[in-house]
């Protein structure tokens, strides 16, 4: 069989301001979070100088007004400089140090990466990084190679990162080539047409990959009800009472462990991000974590588990329309809290027949 090939992705800004490897544990150990900012030239320097024979084509992509210019990567006569247009779409999320995030502007410019790329050979697989990290590239490599032809071929490889089986880490990404464009693509495409998206606290780590769910599965229906969900966890907890998600959420955590794997955690472990190594929680190995049949599953997701789930505050946004689903929804609000009958009846209702 031929060789697989590899090509490499570097994308992100040239200054990156944000938390460190380290932020995430001294959070958990309640100091306050450190955020800095990180010039990536030296970064992705360090990047290419060190794996750079691995990779067939290197590209670096970043955006107009960036300080970098392809004379500074004249120690790479293989790489190639993309400077793309700003993509303006940004969500609020307290949850960011900035107070927004913008959920788009990492899989543009991936997608852009793969675009550039002059594939002579297959099978290809796109490796994808950060700016602002240093990862094991080799060792990343020698671990997907490990996995069967048939699993590189359809799987997207992420880092082993976060804090439940429901969302996965962004550090960088292995795939197919083909594989890892229709990720991104779906993305791009999808996101979008969810202005009041809330999934997590607008968490691309989740979102990404429902919107991933929706196109391949063709589930833009269910897919499209399930963005207001909080969570994709099998066991929810609400209003005191303990019940089994809806059945949607079932299929999504099901394609995360058909359609998804994870690198080890020591990878993770040995990735510098923004000048320091990453001290974060640990997922488990490849989403072992897929709906357990034997446990049940809830019911289909219809009108009173979007009432149960969601809040109507995503409706009511500065400046906008005050929508017909907002007044539904505050008034559903105030009455699972004010009158038991009513929370009683919509929770027995959203149980499992």
């Amino acid at each position: 069989m031929t060789k697989p090939t590899y090509s490499l992705v570097i994308q992100g800004p040239i200054v990156s301001r944000g938390i460190t490897g380290r932020s995430e544990k001294g959070r958990a150990e309640g100091k306050p979070l450190e955020v800095v900012t990180h010039h990536c030239k030296p970064t992705i320097r360090k990047t290419i100088e060190r794996y750079g024979h691995l990779f067939d084509q290197i590209v670096v992509a970043t955006w107009e007004g960036e300080d970098i210019e392809a004379e500074d990567l004249a120690y790479c006569p293989s790489c190639q400089l993309l400077k793309l247009p700003p993509t303006q779409y940004f969500f609020k999320s307290d949850r960011r140090p900035t107070g927004e995030v913008n959920m788009l502007k990492q899989y543009v410019s991936t997608q852009e990466g793969i675009k550039a790329l002059e594939i002579k050979a297959k099978p290809h697989y796109v490796v994808k990084v950060r700016t602002d990290q240093v990862v094991q590239l080799e060792a990343l490599i020698k671990e997907h190679q490990q996995w069967s032809v048939a699993d590189r071929k359809k799987r997207v490889f992420v880092p082993d990162h976060g804090l439940t089986g429901e969302r996965i880490g962004d550090f960088y990404f292995v795939a197919e080539r083909q594989v890892l464009f229709q990720f991104c693509e779906s993305i791009v495409t999808l996101l979008p047409q969810y202005p009041q998206m809330d999934i997590g606290k607008n968490s691309v780590h989740i979102v990404g990959v429902l919107l991933y769910y929706m196109q391949q599965q063709n589930k833009q229906k269910e897919g499209a009800e399930m963005i207001f969900l909080k969570s994709f966890q099998q066991s929810l907890t609400q209003h005191g009472q303990t019940f089994l998600n809806t059945e949607q959420a079932g299929g999504y955590l099901k394609f995360m462990a058909d359609y998804f794997a994870c690198f080890s955690q020591q990878l993770l472990e040995q990735t510098e991000w923004r000048g320091q190594l990453c001290q974060v929680e640990s997922l488990g190995t490849c989403f072992e974590v897929a709906w357990d049949p034997e446990l049940g599953i809830g019911p289909p997701l219809d009108a009173f588990n979007i009432f149960l789930y969601y809040s109507p505050k995503r409706y009511f946004q500065k400046g906008g329309p005050v929508h017909l689903m907002a007044i539904l929804g505050l008034w559903n609000w105030v009455c699972m809290r004010l009158l038991p009958f009513y929370r009683n009846w919509i929770i027995n209702r959203t149980q499992a027949s």
